[in-house]
């Protein structure tokens, strides 16, 4: 039976996603459920809950309340939440029930906003598609609404057609997707990139802006801090030690780099918006492929930049329909019939019962919620070179 879960546990949700990319801009967050949704956010999609709680509330939504439609309820505990934390905006998410009960998120937001002046949206999560699609449909939000031109920025982006076709990056079948910015050696597994702080300063404007870094694709948050020190001209991540002033300042960036899925269509529309050339993959270090056959199991962007830097390696994407990966499922029968083709397979601990060959594990909190500690730097392809057959 298609789609039926016998081994992988269940996947990271759209709504997990949408809150794990607002969680750092000072928002208040509103998961309409009855707290089963907001329960596994917080317990296994957000790494960062157990160090430093944000502003991620249950709606505690009621049967009658669910029922009726009563969406008055909601709204009077988010304005009442907002007179106390005085959050840069609001946001409801939505999860399975108000799914089935055809819950309208946006014009919640929209009654929110007119009444209390703050800016708010609505994202009609529904708990079944992956997080990928809710993260970028939140990330595009944010773009659209907080990161507006002004003169100054819109005269220092304008670059020519020219400049334009040749600096941006597509993902047109006839172009290798992967762009690399820069080379760097990989970075040691103790190094957690605590020299960065939260905020873009004057100094570091004019940089690269990293757009869908989110823990989620991660092993740990110092594995999603390593990302952050492969660019030396960093002028923000978006959304991991980000700020709603980096989301504003996003405009100055000189490039975008897109370094998963998640982050692809805001880059698109700052890219059409301010001409800003965006690249899509991470700058890893190139091996020389001599190892047998390899598989790269994990999000789309991630998984292919290791495939591709490792060489004789092939990506499958579990949470996407299509993009810079050979395979895209999240089928388990149809997963056991790719992996079964390769002699070396690496990814999250979970596919091992999967693998009669040589398996390397690189877990992600997306697919295992957190429960494995990382045995290998993912960003040092020569590590993980001398682990394969």
């Amino acid at each position: 039976m298609k789609d039926l879960y016998l081994t992988l546990p269940p996947f990271a949700p759209d709504y997990g996603g949408a809150c794990e990319t607002m969680y750092e801009l000072g928002g208040l967050v509103l998961i309409c459920d009855a707290s089963g949704c907001t329960v596994n956010y917080v317990s296994f999609d957000e790494p960062r809950w157990h160090t430093r709680p944000g502003n991620v509330f249950c709606s505690g939504l009621t049967e009658i309340e669910a029922v009726m439609g009563d969406d008055e309820a909601v709204i009077q505990k988010a304005l009442k939440a907002a007179e106390i934390l005085k959050p840069n905006f609001i946001a409801y998410v939505g999860s399975s029930v108000p799914m089935i009960v055809g819950t309208d998120f946006e014009g919640i937001a929209r009654e929110t906003e007119e009444r209390s002046g703050i800016p708010s949206f609505g994202f009609d999560c529904n708990g079944i598609r992956s997080y990928v699609e809710g993260a970028s449909e939140v990330l595009l939000s944010l773009v659209k609404r907080f990161a507006l031109p002004d003169k100054k920025s819109l005269k220092k982006q304008t670059l020519s057609q020219n400049q334009i076709s040749s600096q941006l990056q597509t993902l047109s079948q006839d172009q290798d997707p992967l762009q690399k910015t820069r080379k760097k050696d990989s970075v040691e597994e103790g190094d957690s990139g605590k020299d960065f702080i939260f905020g873009s300063s004057p100094e570091n404007l004019g940089g690269t802006v990293l757009l869908g870094l989110l823990p989620l694709d991660d092993a740990s948050l110092e594995a999603s801090e390593r990302i952050r020190g492969l660019f030396p001209d960093l002028q923000s991540s978006l959304s991991f030690h980000c700020s709603l002033e980096d989301l504003r300042n996003v405009r100055y960036a000189k490039q975008l780099v897109v370094v998963s899925r998640s982050g692809l269509k805001a880059a698109e529309y700052l890219s059409e918006t301010y001409h800003i050339p965006y690249t899509v993959g991470l700058p890893l270090e190139s091996c020389d492929g001599l190892h047998k056959s390899t598989l790269v199991i994990g999000e789309d962007v991630r998984a292919y930049s290791l495939a591709k830097a490792l060489g004789n390696a092939d990506a499958l994407d579990l949470f996407s329909k299509d993009g810079l990966s050979r395979y895209h499922t999240a089928d388990e029968e149809e997963i056991r019939a790719i992996v079964s083709r390769y002699d070396n397979v690496i990814g999250d601990p979970v596919f091992k019962p999967f693998v009669k060959g040589n398996f390397v594990p690189l877990p992600t909190v997306s697919v295992s919620g957190g429960i494995f500690k990382e045995t290998v730097n993912a960003l040092d392809t020569k590590a993980i070179e001398e682990r394969l057959v």
